[in-house]
Parts: C-alpha cells; structure tokens; sequence
C-alpha cells in the first residue's frame, strides 16, 4: 500500500491545510531518529530540544483528532 501523502488527506477532509505543514517535519524527525538507532549518528541537545519542541505541538495538533 503506497504512503498516504498529505496533499491527500487534506483533500479527504482527514486533515487541515494548515497542518499539513506537519507531514514533512514528521518524516524528518523520525530520519533523524533512525540516523541515532542504526547508524551511530548522534543529535546535540539543541537538536534534541528542537525535536521535543516539534513533539509537543504536534502531539496538541493530533489530540484534535482523537
């Protein structure tokens, strides 16, 4: 089954235009999350306060749709 992009969801009432701009940070935060798991990479505490920052909102995001 391909990916559901967010320019689809957005079309299928599943998702604010507005937050759509969240697909894209997802996807990058869990790159980095497997660039730590499997490729011994590291992220500085900045990154990781930057990813937690980006967590919480989109957590408050998501909970709208629960």
């Amino acid at each position: 089954m391909p990916p559901t992009t967010s320019k689809k969801m957005v079309d299928e009432g599943h998702l604010k235009p507005e937050e759509s701009k969240y697909t894209n940070k997802i996807q990058s935060m869990l790159q980095k999350k497997a660039d730590v798991d499997y490729k011994a990479s590291y992220f500085s505490k900045k990154d990781r306060d930057r990813m937690v920052k980006r967590a919480e909102r989109l957590n408050k995001m998501a909970k709208k749709y629960l």
